[in-house]
């Protein structure tokens, strides 16, 4: 993700190095870095969008049918 990389802290104390490889850590390849993190909301954002699909066809589905039923409904009324 080109997060790997933290520069900014300088190079000429041990500190500012040992800082930049802490916030490297987290961003990648650390214990549940952000890039891990940021996989795990794409991947339960998939699976919601994947749900409301499924959600939106049975809606549709079930409107199309009470549709044809008041349809049928009314041509009987008709004498259709």
């Amino acid at each position: 993700m080109g997060l790997a990389s933290i520069d900014g802290f300088g190079t000429q104390l041990k500190s500012g190095v040992a800082l930049a490889a802490k916030f490297e850590k987290k961003a990648a390849n650390g214990d549940y870095s952000l890039d891990q993190a940021i996989a795990d909301h794409i991947k339960v954002v998939e699976q919601m969008q994947h749900v409301f699909e499924e959600i939106e066809a049975r809606y549709a589905a079930s409107d199309a049918a009470a549709a044809r039923g008041i349809d049928s409904a009314g041509a009987t009324m008709r004498g259709n």
